[in-house]
């Protein structure tokens, strides 16, 4: 079995992990980073950067229909929301580009791209049966969707979901009352 020895074990490369990960390994401590998913996590690929992007071109959509007061006359504006969800996923790209393994490598952080499990209080044991051992050890794993079991059986979008829209929603919520159990 290979052991792989690290000051610095970071379990996650969301905005937190890489923050850890970057700053350990610019101090010069030797720095592993573990990622099961995308490099960039929750706020690159489903959070605050997708988010953010369609947000502002939801901005720029209402500021044209509403500049007639500017002397800005638009009669329709056409949004092709396949095409606004390519830009959100572009956009995501772009800033992933520099969140990657390469500049992480370059940072003097060494990546695994695996699932970690712990096997004791300082060792990690990957899916390809290397073991990581750090004498710290950062878990920033992010966060999963958690769906009310009264909505299993009935459509819905989180955040893991939505960003693979193509066509726009005619609504995001029922207009039906739901029980204050949910």
């Amino acid at each position: 079995m290979t052991v792989r020895n690290h000051q610095v074990v970071v379990v996650g490369a969301g905005s937190a992990g890489l923050t850890v990960a970057f700053g350990a390994a610019s101090a010069g401590i030797d720095t592993a980073l573990i990622e099961r998913g995308r490099i960039g996590g929750d706020c690159t690929w489903r959070g605050c950067v997708p988010s953010k992007t369609l947000i502002d071109t939801a901005r720029r959509v209402h500021e044209a229909q509403s500049s007639r007061h500017l002397g800005v006359m638009t009669h329709r504006v056409d949004v092709d929301f396949a095409a606004v969800m390519a830009h959100v996923h572009e956009v995501s790209a772009a800033i992933s580009a520099d969140e990657g393994e390469d500049l992480l490598a370059d940072a003097g952080v060494t990546v695994y791209q695996s699932t970690a499990r712990f096997r004791d209080e300082s060792t990690l044991t990957l899916d390809d049966g290397t073991s990581v051992r750090g004498k710290r050890i950062v878990l920033a794993t992010g966060a999963t969707p958690r769906v009310p079991s009264q909505l299993h059986n009935i459509p819905h979008l989180t955040t893991d979901t939505v960003w693979g829209l193509t066509e726009l929603p005619q609504r995001l919520a029922s207009r039906r009352r739901w029980s204050r159990r949910l």
